[in-house]
């Protein structure tokens, strides 16, 4: 019986250290993501004020230009060189009506998800397939992430495997998703621009390393990320 109560005992501390060190696995990984989150958040904000502080001293400098004037600028100065002469009134509606048709092709490329959602110097460390339906991109934590087209943040939530995730309706069928962020800018209902930065790479949820795992869906149906962004 003395026996029996010592392996008893053995069990029951071989099972409460056990446990133990498995809380504090967690509990250093945990801190370990929330220095990186930290570090990544406070590293973007000082790159953003550095940002903000150039393009005030050149709007100084040089005045703010709409960025549709500028254009209206070129084209009106293009057809003008064209005919060698000022404008005519059938150049102004000619002018007026491409801006539009670029305006309107714009809008509708705007929200096809061919963009990429990482600038150089980053690392594609596993591929698109059919147990793997994304694409895992390797880049240092705080890294911009951007939105590979426009349309609405329809989620934004914190998985136990996928971490911080954002995920964005492009209104045409297509909607991206975006995982494993270190820290998230937009909200639910957000408009993102394509282009625009929602996030930053991180190490968030079962990863091993900072990466951004991102799908893309059509229809509900996973598509490979490189093919439709003409990276592959």
């Amino acid at each position: 019986m003395k026996q029996i109560g010592v392996w008893l005992l053995v069990a029951i501390l071989s099972i409460t250290l056990y446990r133990f060190y498995e809380i504090n696995r967690k509990l250093e990984k945990d801190n370990a993501v929330c220095r990186e989150e930290l570090a990544a958040t406070t590293a973007y904000a000082s790159k953003m004020q550095a940002v903000a502080d150039s393009l005030k001293s050149k709007s100084e400098r040089i005045g703010e230009i709409p960025k549709n004037d500028r254009i209206k600028d070129v084209l009106e100065k293009f057809f003008s060189e064209r005919s060698g002469e000022n404008s005519s009134e059938t150049d102004k509606i000619g002018i007026e009506e491409l801006r539009e048709e670029i305006e309107d092709f714009r809008q509708k490329q705007s929200f096809y998800p061919d963009g990429f959602p990482l600038e150089k110097d980053y690392k594609i460390t596993r591929k698109f397939s059919e147990k793997h339906p994304a694409t895992d991109i390797a880049k240092n934590s705080g890294a911009e992430v951007k939105a590979v087209a426009s349309g609405v943040v329809k989620a934004v939530y914190c998985d136990k495997y996928f971490g911080n995730v954002v995920l964005i309706d492009h209104f045409n069928g297509y909607a991206s998703l975006y995982a494993h962020l270190s820290a998230v800018f937009v909200k639910v209902k957000f408009f993102a621009e394509k282009g625009e930065t929602i996030g930053l790479v991180g190490n968030t949820g079962n990863s091993s390393a900072p990466h951004l795992h991102l799908e893309i869906l059509f229809k509900g149906k996973n598509i490979d990320p490189l093919l439709i962004s003409g990276q592959k």
